[in-house]
Formats: C-alpha cells, structure tokens, sequence
C-alpha cells in the first residue's frame, strides 16, 4: 500500500502519514505512539493538498520551474536514426543545431539544421532521432605556411622558448610539423594552437615589403612579386580565401616564373 509521511522538525516522534483507505484518504497524525485519524473524501483531500502547497509557496516561493534540457541553437547533435525524418542524414553524423520548433500542436520536439556546406534549408529533425555530443570537437589542423608565436617555453618538449615564430611546414593524421627560424622541425597537435601557440600574422617592423604592402600596413612598394600577388588575387576571386592562401599562391607563380 503507498502512503506518504512527513516528519515533524522539532520531534522526532511526531509525523503525520498519508494513505488510501478504500474509498478515502486516511491522514493520520503521530504524537510518540498516539494516533489520531481523519478520514476524508478525494475531493476533500485535493482540496486539502492543494492547501498545504499554497502554504508552502508563501513560505519559500514555490519550486523552481524546471530547466529546459532540450538542445539549443548552437548545440552538436548526433545522428541515431538513418534518413531520420525523410533527411539524407546516416547515424552518427553531427549537426549542429540552426533553428528550434518546439512545443507543436502534435506534441513533437524538432531541431532544425544544414545537413551540407552549401545548403540553405535547415531540415527538421525531430529530437527523438538525435542525442547530445558530450565530446569537444577535435580541432582541425592549420594551414601549409600558417605562423605561429610561441608563448611557452619548452612546449611540447621542444626546444622554443616564447617569442619564437614557426611556419607550418608539413600536416600528419592528428599533427604538424613546424619550422623554426633556425631550420629545426618541431611537432605539435591543434591543441596546442591557443595553449602555447598563438596565431601569428607579422608586424610591420619584420615584414618584407611585398607583405606590408599586401596587408596594407605601408604605401605600395612596386615590386617584382607583388605583380604575383596581384594576379594570385585575380585566380582566387570568387572563391573563400586566406591570405596565406594568397602567398602561397603567388610563391607557386614565382617559381613558374
């Protein structure tokens, strides 16, 4: 038989029990080993309930709503049902949530996504068909030719020290090799990359040239590789470029002469 007690927070002896007594509710209240009894109807006894939580609200404000777990714009989801609501999705993609619609008239919770770099519909997808992504996204490795400044002595077990610049120089699975000023090869993980690796794009004081003027720091000095530049720009319109993408570029073209 279910019954539900409360225990009296100044005696320990005393409480008051609650339970169904064929058809009415019995509440029965414990003074040390006395019992007094009290039966009452359900309409009654909601009536009565509902007292005792309106009371309790006046003293600490009632309970706290609670929180909306649901996933939120922003979130990465994981794909568990394949073609889930008639999507080109496969189980165990990641999306990334775009748009809600919750809350719908059939009692349906969805999410909204781009399932493609160039979609421009967010496909519904409802919450029964994905699950959260616990896992922090892996970082993606950098560019060929992107630099970086190191701000940790030793890191990675290499030896730099901070101030020092590297210049990527190959990609692997999970790492890359960088190059130092002085020729030597370190390796380091996309880890690293804001965590004793900043991104470095030059200052004026140490640029060439054809560098200050590419990034507008200086007047325009005429130059041999800044026509490569220019025509590396042209090649590139219309795509998404860096402008590492544009160096790299230009330096191929120079050395087609």
């Amino acid at each position: 038989m279910t019954e539900y007690t409360a225990q009296c927070r100044i005696s320990s002896y005393d409480r008051i029990r609650a339970r169904r007594d064929e058809g009415s509710v019995e509440l029965a209240g414990y003074f040390g080993d006395y019992a007094g009894e009290a039966f009452i109807l359900p309409d009654a006894a909601r009536t009565f309930a509902r007292g005792i939580l309106a009371l309790a609200d006046e003293i600490d404000g009632g309970e706290a709503e609670p929180a909306d777990t649901r996933p939120k714009v922003g979130d990465r989801l994981r794909v568990t049902k394949v073609r889930a609501d008639a999507t080109l999705v496969r189980v165990g993609q990641i999306i990334t949530v775009h748009a809600t619609d919750y809350d719908n008239e059939d009692g349906a919770d969805y999410i909204r996504a781009f399932l493609g770099d160039k979609d421009d519909y967010a496909y519904f997808i409802s919450l029964d068909h994905v699950e959260p992504v616990t896992e922090e996204p892996v970082p993606s490795l950098p560019a060929i030719g992107a630099r970086f400044r190191v701000t940790k002595d030793g890191l990675n077990n290499a030896s730099v020290k901070r101030g020092d610049r590297l210049t990527v120089s190959s990609l692997h699975a999970d790492y890359f090799g960088t190059t130092a000023e002085d020729g030597f090869t370190w390796y380091f993980t996309p880890k690293h990359i804001g965590d004793g690796l900043e991104p470095f794009f030059g200052t004026p004081e140490f640029l060439a040239d054809w560098e200050r003027d590419l990034l507008g720091n200086a007047e325009p000095t005429p130059s041999l590789f800044a026509r490569y530049v220019d025509e590396a720009k042209a090649l590139l319109e219309g795509t998404v470029f860096r402008g590492d993408d544009v160096i790299r570029l230009a330096q191929e073209l120079a050395d087609r002469g």
